[in-house]
């Protein structure tokens, strides 16, 4: 995605704040900085347990 089509997506008061994709790319590198990269591998947590909730409304719906 653009950062024009990003800005044009975002709330109105962000497009005060990051006016320009110098300030947006200035904002995610001092973010990453020294950050550590985690990969994680497997099943998401998030995904199982929202599947979970799902067929149990189904069941209790059917």
């Amino acid at each position: 995605m653009k950062n024009a089509e990003a800005l044009r997506q975002a709330p109105d008061g962000i497009r005060k704040v990051f006016s320009g994709a110098f300030t947006g790319n200035a904002l995610v590198d001092r973010l990453t900085y020294n950050a550590y990269l985690v990969n994680m591998n497997g099943v998401s947590y998030r995904l199982k347990e929202t599947k979970d909730f799902n067929q149990k409304i189904q069941k209790k719906d059917g």
